[in-house]
């Protein structure tokens, strides 16, 4: 399991792929749940919060303009009219008139820029502009939620609700998912690298989700067939398919050991696949919560310490070391383990989002 790209062996071989085809509800007209949820994530936050973004931009340049004195009655204006625009996009049209008064009196004090008192009113100025998107962002500083949203084809997402199961759900499939690497399968699709800004709504829409996807580079599975055969709670029990069907895929990991992963014939397999590596090692945590003492974890719980046992085991035996010293929400007060602290805040912000169904 890895929460960073290993994306140069797999990016060649994903080159041959052949396009999706289109779904029934497609077909039929009708909206998926992928894209139901991709169209709110859109309209109630994405969009708005380019837009504003834009606004802001161009607030911010005009304000450097005046500080130096350059076409101040030009930017004056011009800001104005960023304001009226970006506070509508927001729904606070009755905020305008209070706002527009600080931007005159930023302008107006233009000479006692620098000062502190200059420094503050900007802050409040500016301050006036935060998204929904952003006062979420301000909020889980650690969520990636934000980077997923701008990388997710809704066909992509509808597998994951495809492979999604009442014990887990699609918004924390998402969150584990995501994290693993399935932005980087995304970007990889389209031939967009590391810097080079976000898809458009036609890259992601040419995604596959048909061809075979390497789930050492994508997914996370680095021991698939360990957790398939372990002898302690088997992992083939979870699989909604005999495992002979996937092929094995030996890779060296970045600790120099060989590790039996596997390269899934589609992506709907593949996050089932994952799923059962998920479900396995949270049935592994739950185990020891009752071996060891502790209280039924919460759902918070169980999204940080799922990933936990996931991303790295059961973590030194930190459950068995402080049995009876510690509650399951410690090591989250704490901010310990970070990957798992990305996991929780992540799937919290979906949550706050209220874009997928719960």
């Amino acid at each position: 399991m890895h929460t960073y790209s290993r994306r140069g062996f797999a990016v060649a071989a994903l080159a041959c792929a052949v396009a999706v085809a289109g779904s029934p509800a497609q077909a039929a007209g009708l909206q998926t749940r992928g894209e139901r949820v991709v169209d709110q994530a859109r309209k109630r936050y994405l969009v708005p919060d380019a837009s504003v973004k834009a606004d802001v931009d161009v607030l911010r340049s005009a304000l450097r303009e005046v500080k130096r004195g350059k076409s101040v009655t030009f930017n004056l204006n011009a800001g104005r009219a960023r304001i009226t625009h970006a506070l509508g996009v927001l729904g606070r049209a009755s905020d305008v008139e209070a706002v527009q008064a600080q931007w005159a009196g930023l302008v107006a004090d233009r000479a006692r820029a620098g000062t502190p008192a200059y420094a503050a009113g900007e802050r409040r100025f500016f301050g006036a502009f935060t998204t929904p998107l952003a006062r979420l962002v301000q909020k889980y500083p650690n969520s990636q939620v934000k980077y997923w949203l701008k990388n997710t084809p809704p066909q992509v997402l509808e597998v994951v609700f495809t492979a999604a199961t009442p014990d887990l759900p699609a918004d924390q499939l998402y969150t584990y998912a995501f994290l693993e690497g399935l932005a980087d399968y995304v970007r990889d699709r389209i031939g967009l690298g590391k810097d080079d800004g976000d898809p458009t709504d036609a890259q992601l829409r040419s995604v596959s989700t048909t061809s075979p996807i390497f789930g050492y580079d994508y997914l996370g599975t680095d021991r698939f067939f360990l957790d398939m055969n372990a002898s302690r709670v088997p992992g083939r029990n979870f699989l909604p398919y005999d495992q002979r069907r996937v092929v094995l895929d030996t890779r060296r990991n970045e600790k120099g050991t060989l590790v039996e992963s596997a390269l899934f014939p589609n992506l709907t397999m593949g996050l089932q696949g994952e799923a059962a590596m998920l479900k396995r090692r949270r049935a592994l945590f739950l185990a020891d919560v009752r071996t060891y003492g502790y209280a039924a974890p919460t759902r918070d719980e169980l999204v940080y310490w799922t990933y936990v046992y996931y991303n790295v085991g059961e973590f030194n035996g930190q459950l068995k070391k402080y049995a009876g010293k510690r509650r399951l929400g410690d090591w989250i007060a704490k901010g310990e383990y970070p990957n798992s602290i990305k996991a929780l805040e992540s799937w919290r912000m979906l949550g706050e989002m209220e874009i997928f169904p719960r």
